[in-house]
């Protein structure tokens, strides 16, 4: 279960921008990370966008798989990954005319949004089989460095999606989340130990109609 250590995000940081792992899971999963490029560290997410006191933290599951367009990317790049931000920022009421303005409400308030996956990814290269290894292999290698180190155990997380599920069910003490599915599971609360899960969809218009109903729990859940 996820401890109370705290540590420098320094050497964290580093290890997860020299990460090449993922080439030994096969030619699909090296292909599919888009040169091992890693969007949180290149826009200093740790040391710019990670709150004093942490309220939620988010998981999505992967960077867009090219251009520029990342969530903590402060810059307006409109149609180019900004999708999450977009829908996330609704979700949340987070008024988001100026998105430097936007992210600066959502650290405010306590929010901290993480990958599932690191690098730039590309799902229609990787297939299935390939972007699951790669999902596992992520979540297994970092995120329980990033929840126990770097976030001193949160407790309260949201899945933005079932690579972001697949990502925390590896960490230890979470493996019980892949009975769960995104999509049938969407607006659910796991409990696992201190910690609240909630299981949502990766949030935009194909998935609005299944969430919109669900929205009070959302905001119940981040606002507690």
């Amino acid at each position: 279960m996820i401890g109370k250590s705290l540590v420098h995000l320094q050497p964290l940081s580093g290890e997860i921008q020299n990460c090449t792992k993922c080439s030994q899971q096969g030619e699909k999963a090296r292909l599919s990370v888009n040169g091992f490029i890693k969007p949180s560290i290149l826009f200093h997410t740790w040391n710019v966008w990670k709150p004093s006191r942490i309220k939620v933290v988010f998981i999505a599951e992967a960077p867009p798989g090219s251009g520029d367009g990342y969530f903590y990317n402060p810059d307006s790049l409109p149609g180019s990954g900004e999708t999450l931000s977009r829908a996330l920022f609704e979700l949340l009421e987070i008024a988001a005319s100026d998105r430097k303005r936007a992210l600066d409400t959502f650290k405010e308030r306590g929010y901290f949004l993480i990958d599932g996956i690191k690098c730039r990814c590309s799902k229609e290269v990787a297939g299935v089989k390939a972007l699951e290894a790669v999902t596992r292999n992520c979540g297994r290698t970092w995120m329980q460095r990033e929840l126990v180190e770097a976030l001193g155990s949160p407790e309260r997380i949201c899945t933005l999606g079932r690579t972001a599920k697949i990502a925390l069910s590896e960490v230890e003490g979470f493996s019980e989340l892949d009975r769960y599915s995104a999509k049938k599971d969407c607006g659910s609360i796991v409990e696992i130990g201190k910690t609240k899960v909630l299981l949502w969809l990766y949030p935009g218009w194909r998935n609005y109609p299944i969430y919109s109903k669900k929205m009070e729990i959302f905001r119940s859940f981040c606002s507690t």
